[in-house]
């Protein structure tokens, strides 16, 4: 962990206050954008779309404001427009991004947005085609940057545990294996340079086959990437398990926003 996330942490558990909620909301006046993936991106099912709808009310549950926001809102121009939002959430079925796209995400970050994923962001369009049965290929520029995991293929989760004591991880049991009571799939999650936040077992064909993040967070200049690798795919209503309620309240929590993002 680096020395400046171990004062942030430091100053957290000693005190257990958190930054001021003025700082994150300087300059942005809108809580959160849910990118609304396949009213762009070509070739997507009714399944993929359904992911969408559930996560944006996933988020309208949690108690903020979102708003739709185009896919397009990484790219350069489109800057000024992207920095209104404190927080910007990216649905597990999105995966397709060109560079552009990728580096407005960067860009977003560093600015002092919080980017939220549940996609590994692991395929480049590259003919910036937006269309997800375009020329495409595996690119790690994510995880070597902005994301810090690399996620390929699929698992499953069945279990997770706290690693570390934080606002992501507030009303949660720490350094116990928790059951989840529903199985979750995922990406086959490795870490590149995140802070692991919760780790959980790592499931193929039915045996277990390691552990691997469940949810980190990479912080960078202003702002930070949450990247929960658990999909969360049905309505809020329906998420029946205790823990993963708490950990989609406290991914945005405003606590969360203050302790990750000393806005612009």
């Amino acid at each position: 962990m680096s020395s400046r996330m171990l004062k942030i942490l430091g100053a957290v558990l000693l005190s257990g206050l958190l930054f001021s909620p003025v700082a994150s909301a300087a300059g942005r006046s809108k809580e959160a954008g849910v990118v609304d993936y396949f009213s762009k991106y070509k070739g997507g099912s009714s399944y993929d779309q359904r992911r969408v709808e559930e996560l944006y009310q996933i988020v309208e549950e949690t108690g903020i404001t979102p708003e739709w926001v185009d896919v397009d809102i990484f790219l350069a121009e489109n800057k000024v427009k992207r920095d209104e939002y404190k927080r910007i959430v990216i649905p597990h079925t999105a995966n397709w991004f060109t560079v552009k796209l990728l580096e407005g995400m960067d860009d977003y970050v560093k600015s002092g947005g919080l980017l939220i994923t549940t996609s590994s962001l692991l395929i480049l369009d590259e003919d910036e085609s937006y269309n997800i049965k375009g020329k495409a290929s595996l690119t790690k520029l994510p995880s070597e940057r902005f994301l810090g995991v690399y996620g390929s293929s699929s698992c499953e989760m069945k279990k997770i545990k706290v690693q570390m004591e934080c606002p992501l991880t507030q009303g949660l049991k720490r350094d116990t294996w928790l059951d989840l009571q529903i199985p979750m799939r995922g990406r086959e999650a490795r870490n590149v340079s995140a802070e692991r936040v919760i780790d959980s077992d790592r499931i193929r064909k039915d045996k277990v086959i390691g552990e691997q993040p469940f949810l980190t967070f990479k912080h960078m200049e202003k702002g930070a990437c949450i990247y929960l690798v658990g999909q969360i795919a049905m309505p809020w209503k329906n998420i029946k398990d205790k823990n993963m309620v708490q950990i989609i309240k406290n991914i945005f929590s405003a606590e969360t926003l203050d302790w990750l993002c000393s806005g612009d």
